[in-house]
């Protein structure tokens, strides 16, 4: 099976990010996913890698497409609604979406990011928070339907939330099902690489939300995005690990995505700094990103 890794674009520097996209394609996997932060030429680039590999012919285990995900940062509270878990979650997810969509105007993605790891655990009560965080999302599907518009819901930060929240936000679990949403997560080591992750629950994560809670409720169709992934909390690849450690980190991580069943998934890699890694990139078929620790509940990530 072709790499589960993608791209996580921040800005505007992109030096042999084109190049990377259109060599993957002529070899016949395209980079499964890339999750670009208010730059929507990654996407352009995206196209073009595509269109002029057209007459490649796929291998049958391949998806012949690249998933495009899109988070706008340009609003002053750009994680979550300023006044999150207060109020009416429906007039406030309509008042955040309204301001959203002006930055998604125009952008050719697949999926808009709603929001990036919302933390209700310290505001309503731990239950009541999650029920409010569930109905907000849901209506910022309504809200997004209504303009003919899909989203990646949650994207939660490494190593939350405990299965009994998350079990609370399922009716917006299965509206995203029904409606054509994705679930994102986020993952990410407190320290060195991704592997340090799985036993501290802030890796792989995913695993156990599908086999203990969406599975057996019928939700295992229900496709997931690593939208962030990384070592380190995503701050420093290359503190511990260097070029090559890193690389096989990586690898790791891709070979236990590839393993798990799941319709659609991908991960992205958040790497700060790839001069290495591009002089290497042909070393690993796919990309790489990611983000935030179980010892550090909610803590925010840019």
């Amino acid at each position: 099976m072709p790499s589960k890794i993608g791209v996580h674009i921040k800005g505007p520097h992109r030096v042999g990010y084109g190049e990377y996209l259109a060599s993957a394609c002529k070899d016949g996997t395209p980079v499964p996913l890339v999750k670009s932060v208010d730059d929507e030429g990654a996407f352009i680039d995206v196209r073009k890698a595509l269109e002029d590999a057209e007459d490649v012919a796929y291998p049958d285990n391949a998806s012949g497409r690249t998933v495009t995900i899109f988070r706008s940062c340009k609003e002053p509270d750009w994680d979550t609604p300023a006044n999150n878990f207060r109020g009416n979650p429906e007039l406030v997810a309509r008042e955040w979406m309204g301001r959203q969509v002006q930055h998604w105007e125009g952008v050719q993605a697949d999926y808009f990011e709603v929001m990036n790891e919302p933390d209700p655990e310290f505001t309503l009560g731990e239950e009541q928070s999650y029920q409010w965080l569930n109905r907000c999302v849901l209506e910022c599907m309504r809200f997004a339907d209504e303009r003919g518009l899909k989203v990646c819901i949650y994207n939660f930060s490494a190593g939350v939330p405990e299965p009994h929240e998350f079990e609370v936000l399922l009716p917006s679990l299965y509206y995203a099902r029904n409606h054509g949403h994705v679930l994102g997560l986020h993952e990410y080591s407190t320290e060195g690489g991704l592997r340090n992750g799985e036993g501290r629950g802030t890796v792989l994560r995913f695993r156990m939300y599908y086999n203990d809670i969406l599975i057996p409720r019928g939700l295992g169709d229900l496709p997931l995005f690593i939208t962030e992934a990384g070592p380190n909390g995503g701050h420093s690849w290359d503190r511990d690990l260097g070029a090559d450690g890193f690389l096989d980190d990586v690898r790791w991580y891709d070979s236990h995505l590839r393993q798990y069943p799941l319709r659609d998934r991908g991960g992205t890699v958040h790497a700060r700094s790839c001069r290495e890694r591009r002089a290497r990139r042909r070393e690993l078929p796919g990309s790489t990103t990611a983000s935030s620790p179980i010892e550090h509940r909610g803590a925010k990530r840019s």
